[in-house]
């Protein structure tokens, strides 16, 4: 008897252990697709950390305040052409409550916007500032949410349009010809005025904000490991500061 049940037992783990392989192990896989990518070279993706801190005016009254949040998205673009790339992001944004410093929940974020490149100049001579110039531009239409922010639970959405103008350097550690240019690094400088409009709601008492200044600067840099993967930071300075760490990848 114990041996059958040994036999019935060693059977079972065998049927289960053959099903979980079957439906796990990818070399039972068939490598094909039912539909294959010839090249993916005009798509870009990468992730975005946001700290915000803006001035705001509340109400009629135009009272003081701060507008203090934090947001992490995923980012998607693509290249119409070599200049032009629209995209999105999709992502989560909270809100700071200034009376207790704690962050209220997470809400759904979003964004659209362009990337123009409007011109740029390869400097060869001398040497040592060899590099590209370039002025670019962008335009952004985000969308923020926060809730239970602060003891009374109260509710906000808020909406940032901000265009930028930067004037780029880019050095290349290496610029032969003859260079693997998948590989190649680099190091971008950009700095240039910026334009934010912010136009929030309180939605516990229907109490309005907007940004306190609209004109200001950006200035950053983006260290390109390779051609096509970079990380980076930015800070928009209006009343106050702005920070934003970027990784991206280039297909």
């Amino acid at each position: 008897m114990k041996s059958k049940t040994l036999l019935i037992l060693s059977v079972v783990l065998g049927l289960q252990s053959g099903s979980l392989w079957a439906g796990s192990f990818p070399g039972a896989i068939s490598r094909d697709s039912l539909v294959v990518a010839d090249s993916l070279n005009r798509l870009s993706v990468g992730v975005d950390f946001e700290a915000i801190k803006r001035d705001i005016v509340v109400g009629d009254a135009e009272a003081a305040g701060t507008l203090e949040a934090r947001s992490i998205d995923g980012f998607f673009g693509v290249d119409v052409t070599s200049w032009l790339s629209p995209f999105f992001t999709l992502g989560a944004s909270s809100a700071l409550d200034p009376n207790s410093d704690e962050y209220g929940d997470y809400k759904f974020k979003w964004s659209a916007g362009v990337n123009l490149n409007i011109w740029h100049y390869d400097i060869v001579s001398p040497d040592f500032l060899s590099g590209r110039l370039s002025i670019e531009s962008m335009v952004e239409y985000a969308s923020y949410a926060s809730e239970n922010v602060g003891n009374d639970g109260n509710d906000m959405e808020w909406t940032d349009l901000t265009v930028i103008l930067p004037v780029c350097y880019e050095m290349f550690e290496d610029i032969s010809p003859i260079a693997d240019k998948s590989l190649r690094t680099s190091l971008n400088l950009y700095v240039g005025p910026a334009l934010s409009v912010v136009d929030g709601t309180f939605l516990a008492n229907d109490a309005t904000f907007s940004e306190d200044q609209q004109f200001g600067f950006i200035g950053g840099a983006d260290i390109f490991l390779a051609e096509k993967v970079s990380i980076g930071a930015h800070v928009l300075v209006f009343d106050q500061a702005s920070v934003t760490g970027t990784i991206r990848y280039h297909f």
